[in-house]
């Protein structure tokens, strides 16, 4: 028998902390990347604006962290006096400061979707599951095992999971599924079963 379970995690305070710290940021990097990206994406912004907005000390922080190659490319464009701040208009460099926000959020994404499969992994093992991890590039696979029972475990951006339970007969994977998000929840992340 195979039992489906799909569910939202989602990151306690202290794992949050956990994620900002394995940056060696002081400012979350969601609400800042959301900030930025409103501003971005509401209206064409003039250059003093631009300058201005990057200029920040919170927004410089997470976009030199999260994505060095693209901002130092944004900030070298915007150099006063430069032959690339010349050549480039406001709307380009709104466009590659926006592509730069879309690096720096799927970095994000990808720590805190790792972070969510390790927690589920040490949650598996605490329990006495055998656990097998495979990453790939928009979902984390956890393959836990104990006895005959199998859970194949995906996590995706943005906090989707999906628990698939085999092998369990009866209610049995019902109540290993509670186990699971208890454990989980013990270490720092919680798990909402969706109707």
């Amino acid at each position: 028998m195979s039992t489906r379970v799909i569910a939202t995690a989602r990151l306690n305070a202290d794992c949050r902390d956990a994620l900002y710290g394995q940056f060696g940021l002081s400012v979350n990097p969601v609400s800042e990347l959301s900030r930025l990206n409103s501003i971005i994406g509401s209206s064409q912004l003039t250059l003093p604006d631009l300058r201005q907005l990057i200029s920040t000390p919170s927004a410089s922080s997470v976009l030199s962290t999260l994505a060095p190659a693209e901002f130092s490319r944004v900030l070298s464009h915007m150099e006063s006096g430069s032959r690339s701040a010349l050549e480039m208009t406001a709307a380009d460099l709104q466009t590659e400061l926006a592509e730069t926000l879309t690096v720096a959020t799927t970095v994000v994404t990808a720590a805190t979707r790792d972070i969510t499969a390790n927690t589920i992994a040490e949650s598996g093992l605490s329990l006495g599951y055998s656990v097998t991890t495979h990453h790939a590039e928009t979902d984390t696979c956890v393959e836990l095992r104990r006895g005959h029972e199998t859970v194949l475990v995906r996590v995706r951006d943005g906090g989707n999971v999906e628990f698939d339970h085999c092998g369990l007969t009866g209610d049995t994977s019902g109540e290993h599924q509670l186990e699971l998000e208890r454990a989980a929840k013990r270490y720092g992340v919680v798990i909402a079963q969706r109707p």
